[in-house]
């Protein structure tokens, strides 16, 4: 499963820094337990009169070779203003910490920050399961 689309290009920089003190890089390993707790996550908002959302999901549930519960969303924030200020968000799914089943391998998480069409959007309510959830629409 293609986590990163071909082509894609990316707008700004994000970063992702867990209270240990583990930051997010592509393809580094982290372990649950360094993972448990939300991260900050600050970035470059393009615009700054626009809003944003950030996602965490994971693609390797329930493992890399079985995708049956992909992609499982870890956390939903909304509303997010360009000053990347968390505490003015609203959060649509509260953080869950990497918990991969035992012998399923590493599992690749990815945070992704989508700048909404317009502020104070009002979203649904997110479906009660977190897996097999289709976050595309947020885009």
């Amino acid at each position: 499963m293609t986590v990163v689309p071909q082509g894609f290009t990316s707008s700004t920089l994000v970063s992702v820094n867990y209270p240990n003190g583990e930051d997010v890089a592509l393809g580094n390993f982290i372990k649950p337990s360094d993972s448990a707790d939300a991260p900050t996550v600050t970035f470059i908002a393009p615009d700054p009169d626009a809003e944003y959302t950030v996602l965490m999901v994971d693609h390797d549930a329930p493992s890399k070779e079985d995708h049956t519960y992909s992609p499982y969303r870890h956390w939903v924030v909304a509303n997010i203003p360009s000053s990347a200020d968390f505490s003015q968000a609203t959060e649509l799914s509260g953080y869950i910490g990497p918990g991969p089943p035992p012998k399923t391998g590493d599992h690749r998480y990815i945070f992704l920050v989508y700048k909404q069409p317009k502020t104070d959007i009002a979203f649904n309510t997110l479906p009660k399961e977190p897996h097999c959830w289709d976050y595309k629409p947020f885009k």
